[in-house]
Order: C-alpha cells, then sequence, then structure tokens
C-alpha cells in the first residue's frame, strides 16, 4: 500500500483541545440520532479546556479520517456497589452514519475493552435508548447482555 493510499486508514487516536469545534458537530449529530436536545451553547469553551487538561477521569477517543473526525467514544471507570468492583463505564460511543459498518465501532469497542483490561476490570457497561435498534443488535453482536433497568437523569438548581 502507497503512502497515499494510508492516509485513508481511519485513525483511533485521543481527542486534543483543537477538536473541541468538530466534537461539538458530532455530539449534535449523535444527540439527533437518539433523538435527544442538545444546546451547544457555551459548551466548546469548556470542551476545550477540559480536553486540555493533563489529567482527566474520562478516557476521550476520536476517529479521524482524511483529516476529518467521523466518531467519537468516551469511557471512565465507576464502582459498582453490588459486585463491588470496579468497571468501565462507555458513556457514548458515536460514528457519523457513512462511517458505519466498517469496523470502526468494534475498534472503539476494543480499545474500551484494552483499557479496561490494562486496569484489571472485567466489566464494561453502557446504556442506549430502546429505540436505538441498530446500536443495540451491534452491542448484541459482541457479546453484550441487555438488563431491564432504566436510566435516570436529575438536573440540580443551579
Amino acid at each position: 500500500m502507497s503512502p497515499m493510499e494510508q492516509t485513508n486508514i481511519p485513525l483511533i487516536r485521543p481527542a486534543i483541545a483543537s477538536d473541541a469545534a468538530a466534537i461539538l458537530h458530532l455530539i449534535r449529530s449523535h444527540a439527533e440520532h437518539e433523538k435527544e436536545p442538545y444546546d451547544p451553547e457555551g459548551k466548546l469553551e469548556h470542551l476545550q479546556w477540559w480536553l486540555s487538561l493533563e489529567s482527566r477521569n474520562c478516557t476521550f477517543l476520536v476517529v479521524e479520517e482524511n483529516k476529518t473526525l467521523i466518531g467519537y467514544c468516551t469511557f471512565t471507570l465507576q464502582f459498582d456497589t453490588w459486585y463491588q468492583k470496579e468497571y468501565l463505564f462507555l458513556d457514548a460511543l458515536y460514528l457519523e452514519p457513512a462511517a458505519r459498518g466498517k469496523g470502526l465501532g468494534k475498534a472503539l469497542m476494543n480499545r474500551a475493552n484494552e483499557e479496561a483490561r490494562a486496569k484489571a476490570v472485567t466489566t464494561v457497561q453502557l446504556v442506549t435508548p430502546a429505540h436505538n435498534h441498530g446500536a443495540i443488535a451491534f452491542y448484541k453482536k459482541l457479546g453484550g447482555r441487555s438488563t431491564t433497568k432504566e436510566w435516570f437523569t436529575f438536573e440540580l438548581p443551579q
């Protein structure tokens, strides 16, 4: 394969502060895909700041193809009270529609799994909307099992 052809291979890498605007575009698309409201107001500066931190409690990966971001994945370690062990919580995994079906989602899951194993963590958990049938089929194909729990969010007054 020539060096020219190699530039078309998607790269999975850690997000950096200069990615923030492109990431917000992906987040907006992700929210639309999941039929969730999303207001990007004021988020660019915060994301740039957060991505510039040397130490973060969350891993933020992006998928880059031809110098364009086409997906992202975020995950962090959590503690499972029932089982008394840490697990990796995959907060988000999103690929632009044109990037799906090419093994990139599986590659992102593999990266998350590698990080979990490196930290001696044996469980990965995530949440996806019940209507996101494509994602549900994808996670089941990878060996995931669904639970009957519902996810709740509480917005605290300012």
